[in-house]
C-alpha cells in the first residue's frame, strides 16, 4: 500500500491540512495549532560532505536519508510512513 493510500484512508476526512513548505512554527503561527497538519518530505539535497540528505532535516536527524510522509496527529505521537528511495 502507497504512503498516500494510508494517509487518505485514515486522516482525509478529519480535516487534516498540508503544511507543506512551512516550518514547524510557521505552521503553528499560520493555523493557530500545532496539530492537525501532515506534509511530503521529498526533496533532498547534497550537502557539503556530498551526501545527499532530506532539506530541512539535519545531518543528525536520523529520518533525513529516507523519504516520508510525516503526520501530526491531534490525538497521539507524530506519525511517519517511509519508503525507500
Amino acid at each position: 500500500m502507497e504512503a498516500e493510500e494510508l494517509f487518505l484512508g485514515k486522516f482525509q476526512a478529519e480535516g487534516y491540512r498540508n503544511s507543506e513548505g512551512l516550518t514547524p512554527t510557521g505552521s503553528r503561527d499560520y493555523f493557530g495549532q500545532k496539530e492537525g497538519f501532515y506534509h511530503w518530505d521529498i526533496e533532498f539535497e547534497t550537502l557539503k560532505d556530498g551526501k545527499s540528505w532530506l532539506k530541512q532535516h539535519s545531518p543528525d536527524n536520523p529520518h533525513g536519508a529516507t523519504p516520508h510522509l510525516q503526520i501530526e496527529p491531534v490525538k497521539g505521537p507524530r506519525l511517519y510512513i517511509f519508503w525507500p528511495r
